[in-house]
């Protein structure tokens, strides 16, 4: 194999490499290329650079390198600098929140960790977010340190962040639980985030002045009345579901395969009642 040969291989190796880290790159939404299935790709062509002869190295090195140019540079997924400002505390705390929207526009945000990764491509849980405005930066710190250049950052600054995890039933088991025992099935937790932007407070300056706790009393407020609007939501599903088997009970009562879903849906719902009672017995 001549030079321009293999010059032309090594290239067209990269290309590749880097169009397969790009994918991946937008697939798992990491900042950094140590998602589970980088590192097993890596871990691979290790071991098999082990195995073969160091000659025969050369070859790994443009998929290598392609993967994690396309994986750092073409498919680079863009983020948010959250900087959560805790004034009772002194502190803040910035980092990067990577936002996405699943199928049904709801923001998520991607956790760079593999449990959470793993949950999202496998088992469809998503991290769920809550704001009050638009997740947008709205500030911009410009910091020089010693020996450093001055660098500019867009973040956006946040008075009020919470965390919480739930359990959500992936799978439930067929059967019965017993009286005042958690039905079987597969459980997962779900994490929701509530945000709140420090774009100003809606509390007057009098019921400031008046009452020290009126910010954290309407935060507080706020904060109930998102997880609300998010449960609204989960049920609005379910109440459009039930209208449209309403519509279609009306107007299409006559046909045939309507005539035997609905009987196929009454039979599963007295089903359900039965085992309800029974469970509440």
């Amino acid at each position: 194999m001549t030079t321009f040969e293999i010059l032309v291989l090594g290239i067209i190796l990269m290309f590749v490499s880097a169009q397969c880290g790009a994918k991946i790159q937008k697939t798992v939404k990491f900042l950094y290329p140590v998602d589970p299935f980088t590192v097993s790709l890596m871990v691979v062509c290790v071991l098999l650079m082990y195995l073969q002869d160091p000659v025969e190295w050369f070859w790994y090195l443009p998929i290598i390198a392609g993967y994690v140019l396309g994986f750092v540079i073409v498919g680079r997924t863009s983020y948010v600098m959250l900087r959560h400002l805790q004034p009772k505390i002194r502190h803040s705390d910035a980092a990067p929140w990577v936002f996405y929207h699943d199928k049904n526009g709801n923001v998520c945000v991607q956790d760079q960790s593999w449990r959470q990764l793993l949950k999202r491509i496998f088992l469809g849980v998503h991290h769920y977010v809550l704001c009050d405005s638009d997740l947008a930066p709205n500030w911009i710190e410009s910091t020089r340190h010693p020996f450093i250049p001055r660098f500019r950052v867009q973040v956006m600054y946040v008075e009020y962040l919470s965390t919480e995890e739930e359990e959500v039933c992936m799978r439930e088991s067929r059967r019965l639980p017993k009286s005042g025992e958690k039905p079987k099935g597969l459980y997962v937790k779900q994490r929701i985030s509530y945000i709140k932007a420090a774009h100003g407070s809606q509390v007057s300056l009098a019921e400031l002045i008046a009452d020290s706790e009126a910010l954290d009393k309407a935060n507080r407020r706020i904060e109930e009345l998102e997880k609300e609007i998010y449960w609204l939501r989960k049920e609005a599903t379910t109440v459009t579901t039930s209208l449209i088997g309403m519509f279609i009970k009306d107007n299409y009562a006559k046909s045939p395969l309507v005539l035997a879903l609905s009987n196929r849906i009454l039979k599963l719902t007295k089903k359900e009642e039965k085992t309800v009672k029974e469970v509440t017995q």
